[in-house]
């Protein structure tokens, strides 16, 4: 299980890093000094009375810029080759992390909030927060991975300016 947890972090991390590129109208890449660099932590927890993980960029803790991203969304990938606990197997690990490296692919020119992702029973939740203006062509997006990929089952977004939702996360963090 450790082994896999790592996987996924470096997986992560290194597709994360994408997501602090903006492009200039001379297609210069500008890093955006608003959008901290990628360090996750990991988090247990308990869901529902079953164990539950939390992989969480712990930089966004003491982030000053919130309020620049204040839509929250959450997109659902389910599980369906599982361990008792709910969690994917290894097998369904290598595909949550093609969904989401995907997922950070396709929105690697956005300039947006990767905050990381839980796993619960029978799901994953992978938890981004974006500014309102970008929410048509994050949402386009999603629908086209959705649209090719029945795990992805659905994904919401939530006006969240104080980051409410993700806010257990940071206090556990600290």
């Amino acid at each position: 299980m450790r082994l896999t947890l790592l996987m996924i972090l470096t997986l992560l991390i290194s597709s994360c890093r994408g997501n602090q590129k903006k492009f200039q109208e001379n297609n210069s890449v500008v890093i955006s000094d608003t959008i901290p660099k990628a360090k996750f932590q990991l988090l247990n927890f308990m869901a529902e009375g079953k164990p539950s993980i939390a992989l969480i960029n712990s930089e966004y803790e003491s982030f000053d810029s919130k309020s620049k991203y204040p839509l929250s969304v959450f997109i659902t990938v389910k599980s369906i080759d599982k361990t008792k606990e709910g969690h994917p197997t290894a097998k369904e690990v290598i595909e949550f992390n093609h969904i989401e490296s995907e997922i950070l692919r396709k929105t690697s020119e956005m300039s947006l909030c990767y905050v990381g992702n839980t796993t619960m029973n029978g799901y994953r939740d992978i938890i981004f927060y974006l500014n309102p203006s970008d929410k048509n062509t994050f949402d386009s997006i999603i629908k086209e991975i959705k649209n090719n990929n029945l795990r992805v089952t659905d994904y919401t977004f939530e006006i969240d300016p104080e980051w409410e939702a993700v806010s257990e996360f940071y206090e556990a963090l600290k």
